[in-house]
Parts: structure tokens; C-alpha cells; sequence
């Protein structure tokens, strides 16, 4: 029976992962095993199908519960967050598909030698649960949606990578106004959505060094940008705390 299936148990409050619910404070998930068989790590080249790697990513979630991707470079970063947006689809139309899913990962820098498109990096894919509850800002803010009271950072071409990761880990600290929200990172382009990545490896790095067990997921989606002039569709990535299991 595909383990996708019980992928999205529902919960009332807090964030809930693969069939286990998670207090909304804690320490990293890290060291929890997934039922995953440790297949082939999957990878995104700057010329991948988006369609085909959605698709592959998806089979791997309803198989394995998670898997790794590996890319280098902007555009096969780019490529690999268009990818797993396209798997979230996919996924949502399986039968018994619970509302309020989402597809996030954690980025680590691979193994791989530096080549002159940069580092590796790779990507864990893991499936989880949001409730509605834990989008609002607070108790008297209704979440319309997933834009809903979240702290921007906005990231562009010319970001440096340290800086925004020093900003997302701030966001994320509990001292630091994050606690209960899910910040925001707008970016535009191959280049700074690949500065955002790499930011949010950075970001982890920084947290992990305050010893506190936080950890966090980057959930991506497509936001319609209204203007006078036209409707932009913008990359949001949306950093999810990933709290200790009970």
C-alpha cells in the first residue's frame, strides 16, 4: 500500500509529518527515519523537464515518503523548485489527498567537488502538513492564505548569501519574532532563487550553531502579483519550522 496514503494525517494545531504530530517549539527532527528504502538520489540539471522531474519527485514521495535531490547552479536550482511545485500538484490529486499539504525541503551542501557553476547542493524532500491554525499571526489574525502575516525578505541577484541567511535565522528564532510565523522569501529569477537556497543552507548552519534544535523546511509556491499593468506570478519561498515529535 503506497505510503503516500497516510502521508497527510490531519491534526488540530502544530505541523504534522509523514503520520507523526509535532509540538509547534523543539528541537530537530533529525534522526527521525522515515520509511523511506534509500533509493537513488534524484537530480536537476539546468536543462531538466520540469514536468518529468515533478513527476519523478512525486513517484518517490508516494513510494518512499521522501527523497533527495542533488542540483548545481542557479538554473538547475531554479529548475528543481518548479519541479517540486509541479509535484505538489501531481500529489494533490491522488485519491483520499488531504487539503493543507505541502512539499518542503532542506538544503545541505553536497559532497560533490565545486565546479565553476558552484557547490552542490542537495535537497531532501519531505512531505508535511500545515494546520490552518498555525498560518495566523495571531490568535485574533484570520489566515486568508498563505501570505498571511509572514515576515518578506526579499532576495535579489545581487544578495549576499550571508546576509540573508543571518535576516531568515533571525526570523526563525523565537527571540527574534519567528515563533508561530512562517517568514516569506521573495525571489525572482534563477540567480536569486539559487542565493536563496544557498541562504537558507547558511540559515540552518546559524541555528544549528545556537545549539537550540531549530530547524526548518522551504516551502515553494507560485503568488500572482498584482499591478496596474499586468499580473506577475512571483517564486515565494515560505520557511516552515519543523519542531521536535512529542
Amino acid at each position: 500500500m503506497p505510503i503516500w496514503r497516510y502521508a497527510w494525517p490531519l491534526a488540530r494545531g502544530g505541523v504534522t509529518t509523514l503520520g507523526r504530530t509535532f509540538q509547534s517549539t523543539g528541537p530537530s527532527l533529525a534522526g527521525i527515519r522515515f520509511n523511506s528504502t534509500g533509493g537513488e538520489v534524484l537530480t536537476a540539471t539546468a536543462v531538466s523537464d520540469v514536468a518529468r522531474l515533478g513527476g519523478a519527485i512525486a513517484a518517490r514521495i508516494r513510494q518512499d515518503g521522501e527523497t533527495s535531490v542533488r542540483c548545481i547552479g542557479a538554473k538547475a536550482a531554479f529548475q528543481f523548485v518548479k519541479a517540486l511545485v509541479n509535484a505538489m500538484g501531481y500529489l494533490s490529486h491522488d485519491p483520499d489527498a488531504p487539503p493543507e499539504r505541502f512539499l518542503g525541503f532542506q538544503v545541505r551542501e553536497g559532497k560533490g567537488e565545486a565546479s565553476e557553476r558552484g557547490r552542490e547542493l542537495r535537497l531532501r524532500v519531505l512531505p508535511l502538513h500545515v494546520a490552518p491554525s498555525e498560518l495566523k499571526a495571531s490568535p485574533n489574525t484570520a489566515a486568508a492564505g498563505p501570505d498571511v502575516a509572514a515576515t518578506d525578505l526579499l532576495v535579489g541577484n545581487g544578495t549576499v548569501p550571508a546576509k540573508a541567511a543571518a535576516a531568515m535565522a533571525g526570523a526563525l528564532r523565537p527571540q527574534g519574532g519567528g515563533h508561530g510565523k512562517y517568514p516569506l522569501v521573495r525571489a525572482m529569477g534563477s540567480t536569486a532563487v539559487h542565493r536563496a537556497m544557498v541562504s537558507g543552507m547558511l540559515a540552518q548552519k546559524f541555528l544549528d550553531n545556537d545549539d537550540r534544535g531549530v530547524t526548518f523546511c522551504i516551502v515553494p509556491y507560485w503568488s500572482v502579483e498584482l499591478s496596474s499593468e499586468q499580473n506577475n506570478k512571483q517564486l515565494i519561498l515560505r520557511l516552515i519550522h519543523l519542531p521536535k515529535a512529542k
